[in-house]
């Protein structure tokens, strides 16, 4: 199996839709309305305070983390209700995709979490979540959740996190917007079909990124080729638009935004926290995840040391490093 490869499957879940009539992002763009799509494993306890929300990596789908969820795995359905969401803009749930196209206004990750409040709140009548996590975006999501809502976030797993986007991640998005913006398809943005080519190299362009140099040179050729076959193939899935929309909302975040200094931001989250960054990823970093480490009050630090660089969160069972997220989010959420 490539580690580049997003998985596309339920695979036993519940599949549910949440529709608001209309949602005003925070720049007062208005989505009306908006439909946040979800997969539920796991049933809720009667008071429903065992609810896990699991969200999505920037080109990732609700099921991305699949390979994390179940009997005995990082997420437990035994003891949780895990409810795994397409983000706004994304899988199933309002984006570009659907028609707007270069219409559908700019979001930031806090307008996905604002968002998935609402779903939040339905989930659990009204009450508090278990915990929230997810990985890459997800973390970013995770974390907002934990700073925006801190009276229903008691615990948040943070899977190669970061504080804020960096320039390296920056800079590769908007080289990734260049390349699509190359094919003919493209046309001004107003493209009558999807400018697959452009989404397919801007997909190899990425991969590289996310790992590191000593996988890409110990990496056999065909391995190699796969790797960036099944990113091209993930990219060539979204309609461009929604592609874009997606990373230029994800590089842009800063868990400081509006609210101080960044170090001030961190100190002051109440929940508890796991980090698991991988020591060699070079996208986001890891002196990123050292610092909310140092900073936050109540959280725990797991290092991931692997060539996969950013990719070390993807579920591949029976690898090292999965193994090592299984034992060690299992455990932290028990405890």
């Amino acid at each position: 199996m490539s580690i580049a490869a997003e998985t596309v499957s339920a695979d036993g879940g519940t599949h549910g839709e949440f529709l608001l009539q209309s949602f005003t992002l925070l720049s007062g763009a208005r989505i009306s309305p908006l439909r946040l799509s979800y997969t539920m494993y796991g049933q809720p306890n009667t008071d429903h305070s065992n609810v896990v929300l699991i969200l999505p990596g920037t080109s990732n789908t609700r099921h991305g983390a699949r390979g994390h969820i179940g009997p005995g795995r990082a997420f437990d359905t035994r003891r949780y209700c895990v409810v795994s969401i397409d983000a706004l803009g994304g899988g199933d749930s309002s984006q570009p995709g659907d028609g707007p196209g270069a219409d559908f206004p700019a979001y930031s990750v806090a307008d996905m979490v604002r968002a998935q409040h609402a779903l939040a709140l339905s989930l659990t009548d009204g009450g508090p979540l278990a915990a929230v996590g997810g990985a890459s975006m997800g973390a970013f999501q995770a974390l907002e959740w934990a700073l925006r809502y801190p009276h229903l976030v008691p615990a948040a797993v943070l899977l190669v996190p970061a504080a804020r986007a960096g320039q390296l991640f920056q800079e590769t998005v908007r080289q990734m917007r260049r390349i699509i913006e190359l094919d003919p398809a493209w046309e001004n943005g107003r493209y009558r079909n999807n400018p697959i080519s452009g989404l397919r190299t801007a997909g190899c362009h990425y991969f590289p990124w996310t790992v590191t140099d000593s996988y890409l040179e110990s990496a056999a050729p065909d391995t190699l080729a796969g790797d960036l076959r099944a990113v091209a193939d993930n990219f060539a899935g979204w309609d461009a638009w929604s592609l874009i929309r997606r990373y230029e909302a994800s590089s842009q975040f800063d868990a400081a935004a509006g609210r101080g200094s960044l170090e001030d931001v961190l100190a002051s989250i109440h929940a508890r926290l796991l980090l698991l960054p991988c020591l060699q990823d070079r996208l986001l970093g890891v002196g990123s995840a050292r610092l909310i480490h140092r900073l936050a009050p109540r959280s725990d630090y797991v290092e991931i040391n692997s060539p996969r660089g950013h990719l070390a969160w993807r579920p591949i069972p029976g690898s090292d490093e999965t193994t090592l997220i299984w034992r060690t989010v299992s455990a932290w959420l028990a405890g």
